[in-house]
């Protein structure tokens, strides 16, 4: 990942605090974001991650970590430093990026990993399932007022919202696997650099 950004180090953000511009990316172990100052990050020492509307508007994500506070927010241009345009979508992605490997290596570090859908997906298969839900609550409503045949609609509906969750379900597992696998692949260079010292 490489995203544009305004970042902030500091306890606390306000309307008269002067934001720096600079690229965040992760690499070996680190959330590093090239800028003035350059900004150092051992992902092992993030302790929470939060976003919210900074003055009720722009998004930001709040990084917590051993060393300090990082404010945070990706950006499509930034005048003198107090006025930015902030890019809704990719803070968000940056956010969902941060806390899938936070989770990963907080799941490693316990010897218990678990699987977790992306909140993209899985607010796609909530929703889908509510309208599953749906459509066989409105099958079964129009079964008792007579407006399809009785022996035949509900059984149909049934089976149809089967194989619609069947197929969800087997499409979110098959991405999450191939994930997983991808991540595998760089677990063993994320934890070797983990002990290469500490955040700047």
């Amino acid at each position: 990942m490489n995203y544009k950004v305004a970042y902030h180090v500091g306890e606390t953000i306000g309307l008269k605090t002067k934001a720096k511009v600079g690229y965040v990316s992760m690499s070996n172990g680190c959330l590093q974001i090239r800028g003035e100052p350059e900004i150092s990050i051992v992902l092992s020492t993030i302790r929470s991650i939060e976003i919210f509307r900074l003055h009720g508007t722009a998004r930001m994500l709040k990084v917590i970590h051993e060393h300090g506070t990082l404010y945070v927010s990706v950006i499509r241009y930034c005048l003198f430093g107090y006025y930015v345009s902030v890019n809704f979508f990719a803070t968000g992605q940056l956010m969902d990026e941060l806390q899938g490997v936070k989770h990963e290596k907080d799941s490693n570090s316990q010897g218990n990993p678990s699987l977790v859908l992306p909140s993209g997906r899985g607010r796609m298969l909530r929703v889908s399932l509510c309208l599953v839900a749906f459509a066989l609550l409105a099958g079964a409503r129009w079964t008792a007022f007579g407006f399809l045949p009785r022996g035949y609609a509900a059984p149909a509906y049934f089976l149809a919202g089967l194989v619609i969750v069947a197929g969800l379900c087997k499409v979110v597992v098959r991405q999450v696997e191939q994930e997983k696998q991808a991540k595998t692949q760089n677990a063993a260079r994320v934890d070797d650099s983990a002990s290469d010292g500490p955040a700047v």
